[in-house]
Parts: structure tokens; sequence; C-alpha cells
């Protein structure tokens, strides 16, 4: 079997015509200009592997390369060049379906990776994650909070202590209850909210207190809804999946102290919305830990509709830059989230009272 082609001997830039004879057992190169042909076993060239249209080169060591068109007899000729991974990779090269059947698989493979992938090692992170981090995170957030949104509480000591102590009680005995550590602020410019950070912190605005009217049994529903953030790690989960692949594979492979991540971590936190998954969770687990300390969830659906109707003092006014900035926090660390819709889980925590 006969090949037409160029023949280039070992340390010389000049291409030759030349023609490749392949048998069973060796193959020959018979060039222009040379007295012999170069005869050796075919075990000792290599062929190179396929790539699309390009010329192929057969490698002879110590003699120099050969190259020629690919084409289907040089294949029958060199069976042996034609098979594993390369040759796999060369036959998806030759059809385009199969390319745009890899082109589909690639991208569904990572909205896959981005729609349960991430979630998944997010969760894993999370609950691996050194209680240390969690309060290094937390402290920068809550420095953020008190520098652009909240203020000292204006809740009398007594009903603070009063309100800590129902706390503690609804919460003994529950998962990472020894973390839960509640404290008030005001928030003028973000209103009636409670949010969990991810040590164990949560914070009840004056605004709440006020929107319910000082019903504690309304004040500890919306904590066991927070609570329920912190047992599933909610805060941290949603911090990492909003920072995506980067910030979860930097965790994941071990980079937890890369201070790039720790310095994004805060900021994120502030800005990520937990999912509807996530409300839900949190909801089904208040609705729980009330039956438990005999507190109706219909004391739920209460709270939930007094923040509905409560309005801040600067919604009566023009909009200022700090009204802005409370709006961005109250849509992100609200305890009002608008997934899922509050009328939904206002049915559900009626249903769970029944």
């Amino acid at each position: 079997m006969d090949f037409q082609g160029t023949w280039t001997p070992l340390g010389r830039a000049t291409a030759h015509p030349a023609i490749l004879r392949v048998d069973s057992n060796r193959v020959e190169i018979l060039w222009d200009g040379a007295t012999d042909a170069i005869t050796i076993p075919r075990t000792d060239v290599v062929l190179t592997t396929p790539i699309g249209k390009t010329n192929r080169r057969l490698r002879v060591p110590n003699y120099g390369q050969f190259e020629m068109a690919d084409s289907p007899m040089l294949r029958d000729a060199f069976p042996e060049a034609h098979r594993g991974f390369e040759h796999w990779v060369d036959w998806i090269e030759r059809r385009k379906m199969a390319i745009l059947a890899g082109v589909v698989i690639t991208a569904s493979s990572v909205l896959a990776f981005l729609f349960f992938g991430v979630p998944y090692l997010a969760d894993r992170i999370a609950r691996h994650m050194p209680h240390s981090l969690e309060v290094q995170v937390s402290d920068q957030t809550m420095s953020l909070l008190n520098a652009i949104a909240l203020k000292p509480t204006k809740v009398p000591k007594d009903q603070q202590d009063r309100l800590r102590k129902q706390f503690d009680a609804m919460v003994a005995g529950e998962p990472r209850a020894d973390q839960m550590k509640l404290g008030f602020a005001s928030a003028p410019n973000v209103g009636p909210n409670a949010f969990a950070l991810p040590d164990g912190r949560l914070t009840v605005t004056d605004e709440l207190l006020t929107a319910v009217k000082g019903d504690d049994a309304q004040v500890l529903a919306v904590l066991a809804h927070e609570a329920g953030h912190h047992v599933h790690y909610h805060g941290m989960r949603s911090s990492l999946e909003d920072l995506g692949i980067v910030g979860v594979l930097s965790f994941f492979l071990g980079d937890v102290t890369g201070t790039s991540v720790l310095a994004a971590l805060p900021p994120a936190l502030m800005r990520s919305r937990f999912s509807r998954g996530h409300e839900t969770e949190a909801d089904d687990y208040a609705f729980m830990l009330l039956r438990k300390r005999s507190i109706s969830p219909a004391k739920f659906a209460d709270a939930l509709t007094a923040i509905i109707g409560y309005r801040k003092p600067s919604e009566t006014a023009s909009d200022t830059a700090e009204d802005e900035i409370g709006r961005e926090i109250e849509e992100n660390l609200s305890f009002l989230s608008s997934h899922p819709a509050p009328q939904e889980r206002i049915r559900r925590a009626r249903e769970a009272a029944e």
C-alpha cells in the first residue's frame, strides 16, 4: 500500500517529495535524491493522532518524518493508531451531530452543576465550616449592617430580658441552640425585620416589636423561623451559592483561609436571598417548634399579617439614600421574603395551626 507525501530527514529543514510503502511487517520510504530507501519495522514508527482534516505525520526515530494527507486507506494501513481515546475524539470531530450532542451534553452538565452541584457542595461546606469562621464572617457582616442600617435599640431592658428568656426556653434542646443569641436593634429605614447570621446571632428590629404591638408570641413565631435558618445553615449556604463556583470550590479545595473569599462572604451574605426551598424549610421548622412549645403557628400568620400592614415613617416622605439602602437590605435579609409569597406562607401557617 503506497502513499504520496513529503519526507523531511532528521536535522534538515527541507522536505522532499516521497513515497511511503507499507506492508504487514515493515515500512519503506523512498524520496527524490535518495540512492536507497529507508526500510524499518512498522512497529518502530509512530503515526500522529488525527486532528480534523490536517495532514498526518509518520515519525521514524533517528531518520525523520513523513507527512501525508489523511485518508481511509491510511487508517486501514495503521489500524493500531486509530484506537483508544484519540480515535474516539477524532470520530466525534468528523460528525456534526456528535459535536452538537457534545455541546448540548456539556451545557447541560454545566447547568446541572450550577443548579444542583453548587447548592449540594455549599450545603456540605456550610455544615463542616469551623464555628470560628462563622463568627468571623458574622462579625464583619454585623459591622457593615451597623454602619449603614442599624441603630441602637430603644427596647426597654426588661422587655429584652423577657424575650431572651422566652426565646432560650423555646430553642432549648434544639440543634445548634447553644450558638443562638438574641439581640435587638433599631432599623427605621429597614422596618419590621428579623435575621439570623451564620454564627447564631439572631436580631429583631424595634420596628418588628411595634408592628406586632408587643405580642411576645408573634415575636417568638418569627424567631422560630429564624432559628430554622440557623439550624439548617441557610445563611452560609446562600452566601456560598451566591459566590458561585469560585466560592464553593475555594472552600471545597481547602482554601478556607483565602482572604479574597472571606472578604466576599459578608457582602454576599447581605445581598443573598433565601431560596424558596430555604424559606419553606425554615417555615416548617418554625411550625414544628411552635407546636412543640404549645404556641399556635397561627401566631406566625398573625406576625406576617402585621408586617405586611406596617408602614415605615419614611414611606410618607420622599426617598433618601438611606431609604434606598434600607429597602435593599429589607429585600435581601427580610423575614418577609417574596419566596414564597407571604399569602402562601400565611395560609400554610394557619393550616399548621389546625
